[in-house]
């Protein structure tokens, strides 16, 4: 799937309806896989900031885990840093 928005006028929360969406879609990917693989491909170098680290989303299965919530806040709070 490819964005449905234009990258500049993506927003966090459309960027968000998009990864629910796009996890719903899919009978195999995990939520977190979807963040961080959406993520990657509309705005790499905020995705780099968090692979590997304690905010790393990707074997995330719920937005109840501790790495996804630490994954949404610091994309929330570095959105508009990263074109």
């Amino acid at each position: 799937m490819r964005a449905l928005c234009v990258v500049g006028q993506m927003t966090f929360d459309r960027f968000m309806v998009e990864v629910f969406a796009r996890t719903k879609a899919s009978n195999h990917l995990r939520l977190g896989q979807v963040f961080y693989n959406y993520l990657y491909d509309i705005k790499p170098n905020l995705a780099l900031e968090i692979v590997g680290t304690d905010k790393d989303p990707f074997y995330v299965d719920t937005r109840h885990q501790p790495r996804f919530i630490k994954a949404f806040s610091f994309v929330r709070q570095h959105w508009d840093d990263f074109p």
